[in-house]
């Protein structure tokens, strides 16, 4: 008996790492499909899955104790029905393989399992006991965290706490107290909660921010949040092994904080004084495992995703490397179930089935063929069309000369040679002009652009940057807003190229200069637009702003995550 009950052990915990993984792929679609749900909706959904994992797993075993105890099983017959059947071939691509030694190999495999079952099952109770040892160690020493090092608090801080524990609804008497050994809050105990708080942590935050931290630890208490974390490590010490639960497990803790921080900040009804209480803790205790208790943060990965996540309100998707992750582990895992079950399909029937190969390359190649040719030729019309006409329309503008308009501007020259210094300034611009393409022979508009300070060496400095085709009115108008050679060269020399002259005009009014641009930059905001770089501006976000907030959260948050800190009033200091 004690040998099927380990033989049974063994095949339940194999069992359940195909079964973690089709539930961690049910997780995955539900994270993604709750992207803009409540945290609470996430939270249910994701122990529930748990809850299904476990009766799942203790059915398995249930099934194996029945199934090993009886003898009349398809395990004990798959050896006789074997002898019986010719061999065949299962065709993949180009390769054929054998439903002999796939079967030859399975059986290999079981008889192995049955024989060392002993062996894996001794090796995971060492592990687990090792594990175990640890939780109970994790959970004395977070006892111990209630004698060691603390000081009661003021009566004044009790009333406050017994306040917001009627204001939450809570009847459960919770006790707050000080220690030395702790840098963030943590709540400790289930039948006598307790609040742990850093020592001087009342007198260095605001009375706001220490209410937020109050009401976040409190509403873990309401939840029984504590009782729900212990049968949580729990169930990842016993499926140590098994990565998809203690993924999903992860995702259960995160959703649980997220929980808190959604009741927290309902209480408090101020999203940025609960921002501001949780990125004042910028350092992290070592001292306790945060496992066994519930602290206010867990890290600076975590701290910077609930920060995003209140700020953009909206939760966490998946992270590009779990979904490959995922989907890598479920094509082999289907390709295998696959390939194992038409296995046993050729087995259990007698006839063999030819099969037939199809060519199914030429098919589909001549609608693809069709459709690239389409495209081809619909590009080639489309392109020739507009280049024919801009041909003729572009040629007379450039070549064609007006003799009368020649004239004119000679007449005009001579005329003013009569002027005085004034106009003999005004001459040596019309031929400056002329020179670089510009016909002016309005005495007035002359006048205007010297007025303007647009002189021949301002328009020649624009147009040495590789500019064309620039009017008269554009050069006045860019002088008046003071856009200069330097400015547009310097966006060039970042990787802009010939900025547009209108929205270089933008840059220039709203204050935007290239050594603002090179700032943020430097601190690693390579790929920055122009267009983020005017809305920064506009919004009073600096560089020091954004470092400031970086030694909060260990990491950058994104350009538009530090306009929303910024709009709505929320300091790093």
């Amino acid at each position: 008996m004690q040998e099927i009950i380990i033989r049974c052990i063994c095949r339940t915990l194999l069992h359940s790492l195909w079964q973690g993984l089709l539930l961690a792929a049910v997780a995955a679609m539900m994270i993604m499909i709750t992207k803009k749900s409540g945290s609470a909706l996430r939270y249910k959904l994701l122990c529930s899955l748990l809850i299904v994992f476990v009766t799942g797993v203790s059915f398995t075993f249930c099934r194996e104790i029945i199934v090993t105890i009886n003898p009349l099983t398809t395990y004990n017959h798959s050896s006789a029905v074997y002898k019986q059947l010719p061999d065949t071939n299962l065709s993949v691509g180009n390769n054929f393989i054998s439903a002999d030694n796939i079967h030859k190999l399975t059986s290999t495999c079981t008889a192995l399992l049955n024989d060392y079952s002993w062996l894996l099952v001794l090796i995971w109770f060492f592990i687990f006991l090792f594990h175990f040892v640890k939780l109970l160690l994790g959970m004395v020493n977070a006892e111990r965290m209630r004698y060691y090092k603390t000081n009661g608090v003021n009566d004044e801080w009790n009333e406050k706490l017994q306040v917001v524990c009627n204001r939450m609804h809570i009847s459960k008497p919770v006790l707050l107290m000080e220690s030395a050994l702790l840098k963030v809050p943590v709540l400790i105990g289930y039948v006598k909660p307790l609040i742990l708080i850093p020592v001087g942590m009342l007198t260095q935050l605001s009375g706001e921010q220490v209410e937020a931290i109050l009401m976040h630890e409190l509403a873990h208490v309401r939840r029984h949040d504590y009782l729900v974390n212990l049968i949580q490590n729990a169930i990842d010490t016993i499926f140590f092994f098994n990565p998809a639960v203690l993924w999903i497990s992860a995702l259960v803790r995160i959703e649980r904080e997220n929980c808190c921080d959604d009741i927290a900040i309902s209480e408090t009804r101020s999203r940025k004084q609960f921002v501001e209480a949780l990125v004042s803790f910028d350092q992290y205790s070592n001292t306790i495992n945060t496992n066994y208790s519930l602290s206010w943060v867990t890290g600076k990965s975590q701290l910077l995703h609930r920060v995003q996540r209140i700020i953009n309100k909206k939760n966490e998707s998946l992270r590009s490397a779990e979904l490959m992750v995922l989907l890598a582990v479920l094509l082999f895992t289907g390709t295998a179930f696959i390939t194992l079950r038409r296995t046993r399909e050729s087995l259990v029937q007698t006839p063999v089935k030819t099969v037939t190969k199809t060519n199914k390359k030429t098919a589909p190649a001549k609608p693809a063929q069709a459709a690239a040719t389409g495209q081809v030729t619909t590009a080639t019309k489309a392109t020739k069309k507009p280049l024919k006409i801009n041909t003729v329309a572009v040629k007379p503008a450039v070549e064609t000369v007006d003799a009368e308009s020649a004239n004119e501007a000679e007449e005009s020259t001579v005329e003013s040679n009569d002027a005085g210094p004034k106009a003999d300034d005004l001459v040596s611009l019309q031929k400056q002009l002329k020179a670089m393409g510009y016909r002016e022979n309005d005495l007035a508009q002359l006048q205007m652009y010297l007025d303007h300070g647009v002189s021949a060496e301002y328009i020649q400095t624009i147009l040495s940057l590789g500019y064309s085709k620039i009017s008269m009115e554009l050069f006045v108008r860019l002088k008046d807003h003071g856009v200069h050679h330097e400015f547009l060269s310097d966006l060039k020399k970042q990787g802009y190229g010939n900025v547009d002259l209108d929205i270089a005009t933008n840059l220039i009014d709203h204050g935007v200069s290239a050594g603002f641009i090179e700032g943020f930059k430097k601190i690693g905001f390579k790929n920055i637009s122009l267009e983020e770089a005017t809305e920064l501006k506009d919004h009073d976000v600096t560089t020091e702003f954004i470092e400031q907030f970086k030694k909060k959260t260990g990491q950058y948050l994104s350009l538009e995550d530090y306009i929303k800190l910024k709009d709505s009033g929320i300091s790093p200091v």
